[in-house]
């Protein structure tokens, strides 16, 4: 069963981490699960943001420096405070983000070597070379962060870890089947997004699927809007984590297409401003949110949804 085998790589360490991603990729797609489908591309093929990274890619490594100066004077391993820094490079003093496709961590794993360095950009040395510098006249010339092969490992783990706790209590639900996978029932596919939700993205409430449970959820709240009520239209944005600003640019949309009528402003709006709602709590996806604000206007105009 592709759940027994995600468990005993999961639990093996001598097994590729790779390899059990990629059975989590088929999970998630025989699942349908968009979040654990998601979670497993990114981790294969590395991600597009440090913003989206999760925390156990993301370490606390001092920054050390090279100085050259006059007549072949030097000096190395020379630790570079933050506060020397501007506010946008510190965290090249303070942190290093692990954005690299997996396998690319593994691979360095084979390496006889214990550390690794990761370099500061060419363009950032230029910058404080001038500004770093040393008593005897000593500038920056090089700079990186060290990283041991016991970073690799916690992370390796954390994937091994957040993928067993949630191959376990998904095995629990369906049995032992590989069927059951194909075909789960609305109430069972609410019970793995759960356990996805709260096991791999740690308990951070992101909710990328399951649209119709959410929208569904969410226009009961709607209710609420009557007709053409505009301070219920904001009370209900507010509590989606919409700013007056962009409350007020909607307003100016609503103007500008008419009171009657869900324009291609007001669309426009909608479609700016879902990235960025919290639906009660939750930050979901964008497909969702844009599906929710909708059906808030949709109520304020008095059309069904």
């Amino acid at each position: 069963m592709l759940l027994d085998e995600i468990i005993d790589y999961a639990t093996n360490d001598s097994k590729s981490v790779s390899v059990l991603l990629r059975k989590c990729l088929i999970l998630g797609h025989r699942l349908k699960n968009q979040r654990l489908i998601d979670w497993a591309t990114e981790e294969l093929n590395g991600y597009t943001s440090t913003d989206d990274l999760p925390s156990y890619r993301v370490l606390t490594v001092c920054a050390k420096g090279y100085m050259s100066g006059p007549f072949g004077s030097s000096v190395s391993n020379v630790p570079i405070p933050s506060y020397l820094l501007d506010e946008q490079h510190r965290h090249f003093a303070t942190t290093v983000y692990l954005s690299e496709p997996l396998s690319s961590y593994e691979e360095l794993m084979r390496s006889e070597n214990g550390t690794f360095r990761m370099e500061w950009p060419g363009d950032l040395i230029l910058l404080y070379q001038d500004r770093i510098k040393t008593q005897n006249g000593c500038h920056l010339a090089q700079a990186w962060q060290d990283v041991g092969k016991n970073a690799f490992a916690q992370l390796f783990d954390a994937v091994r870890n957040r993928t067993l706790k949630m191959a376990l209590e998904i095995r629990s639900s369906i049995g032992d089947s590989d069927e059951r996978l194909d075909d789960v029932s609305p109430q069972t596919a609410a019970m793995i997004e759960r356990s996805v939700t709260t096991n791999i993205y740690g308990g951070v409430n992101v909710i990328a699927s399951d649209r119709s449970h959410v929208t569904s959820s969410v226009n009961q709240g709607a209710q609420i809007i009557t007709s053409g009520n505009e301070e219920q239209l904001h009370n209900a944005l507010k509590n989606a984590s919409v700013p007056d600003s962009d409350i007020a640019e909607l307003k100016r949309a609503i103007e500008q297409d008419g009171p009657n009528n869900l324009g291609a402003r007001v669309k426009t709006w909608i479609a700016d401003n879902a990235p960025k709602a919290v639906i009660g709590g939750i930050r979901v996806g964008t497909a969702v949110a844009q599906s929710v604000l909708t059906a808030y206007l949709m109520q304020y105009y008095g059309l069904s949804h």
